[in-house]
């Protein structure tokens, strides 16, 4: 599947004035895990510079989350960005982050992303939403 598949069913701009269409030509997929975001927990932000300085805006970002690693992140076990906050520090910064491409978005069955927008993302707002959500009482 190419990118210009990922976003061929999207509205079109001159459908809703709201909605920007992303850049096919300069769209940019990037690695989370140690490439925009190192081991140590710090963001890459020379990279981010280098894609602003080329007028690249429009990315999708590929990475390893799970459940798995929403629980590990909220534990503490990893010391980084949660992927939900690292997505508001990239709009924060301009960018415009199109989809978080996990390694379950295959089995799930539904576009590239889908996993992060319909699973993960919610997860990540509830936790936020009310901090009595934890681990341990997390089970549905």
């Amino acid at each position: 599947m190419t990118l210009r598949n990922i976003f061929k069913k999207r509205k079109k701009v001159d459908d809703d004035p709201n909605i920007s269409a992303p850049n096919i030509d300069t769209m940019t997929l990037i690695d989370v895990d140690n490439t925009l975001v190192f081991t140590d927990g710090t963001l890459n932000q020379h990279l981010l510079d280098a894609l602003k300085a080329s007028g690249i805006k429009d990315i999708c970002l590929f990475t390893s989350l799970s459940y798995r690693i929403i629980l590990e992140e909220e534990a503490g076990a990893k010391k980084s960005f949660t992927r939900y906050d690292l997505i508001k520090e990239l709009e924060a910064q301009g960018f415009n982050v199109h989809a978080v491409i996990t390694p379950i978005d295959p089995i799930y069955g539904k576009k590239p992303g889908a996993v992060y927008k319909d699973m993960l993302e919610p997860q990540y707002i509830r936790r936020r939403e009310d901090p009595n959500v934890t681990i341990e009482n997390d089970i549905e």
